[in-house]
C-alpha cells in the first residue's frame, strides 16, 4: 500500500478516536502502568517529527523504496510485543490541552501527508539512521509512521474499552 494512502487511513483513526474524549478523559490513566490517550497522542506527535529527515539531505538508494517494509511491519504490528520508547519520543507526564495536542498533531500529520504526495520517496533520508536498521527511504520513514500509528491506534482503542 502506497504510505500516503496508509498513512492518511491511520492518522484519520486517530485524530477521530482522540475527539471522541474530552480533555479529562484523554488525561485519564486506565489501569497502572498504562499511559492516558494523551500520552500516546504525544508519543505519536513526537515520533512524526520527521520532517528534518524529509527535507534533509538525500542519496539515491540502491534498493526497492519499500525495502524495508516488511521489517517494519513485522516489528511495529506484532501487538504481542512490547516495546521501550526511544527516550527522544517518551511522552510528558503533564496534563495535555487537548486543543493544542488536536492541533499540534494535525499540523505534523498535514506535513508528512503532503510529503507523501509530493516527494521523491524512493531518496534515502541520510540525516539520521533508524535505530538496528540504518538508514530508510522517504517512503519508509512514512510507511513506519503510519505502522507506528496502527500500533497505538490499538493500544487507544484498548484504553478506551478499561
Amino acid at each position: 500500500m502506497e504510505p500516503a494512502h496508509s498513512f492518511k487511513e491511520q492518522t484519520d483513526v486517530l485524530l477521530d478516536l482522540l475527539s471522541t474524549l474530552d480533555e479529562d478523559q484523554l488525561n485519564q490513566i486506565p489501569f497502572s502502568g498504562s499511559w492516558t490517550a494523551a500520552q500516546v497522542a504525544d508519543h505519536l506527535y513526537r515520533s512524526y517529527e520527521i520532517e528534518y529527515l524529509l527535507n534533509g539531505k538525500v542519496n539515491d538508494s540502491k534498493r526497492p523504496a519499500d525495502g524495508q517494509m516488511p521489517t517494519i511491519n513485522k516489528i511495529f504490528l506484532n501487538f504481542d510485543e512490547k516495546y521501550k520508547s526511544p527516550p527522544e519520543i517518551v511522552p510528558t507526564d503533564d496534563f495535555l490541552d487537548k486543543k493544542n495536542l488536536m492541533k499540534n498533531l494535525q499540523e505534523r500529520i498535514a506535513f508528512i501527508h503532503e510529503a507523501a504526495l509530493t516527494m521523491d520517496l524512493s531518496l534515502l533520508c541520510m540525516e539520521s539512521e533508524f535505530p538496528y536498521m540504518g538508514y530508510l527511504t522517504r517512503f519508509e520513514w512514512i510507511g513506519f509512521c503510519a505502522a507506528h500509528t496502527l500500533r497505538h491506534n490499538r493500544q487507544i482503542e484498548n484504553i478506551l474499552i478499561k
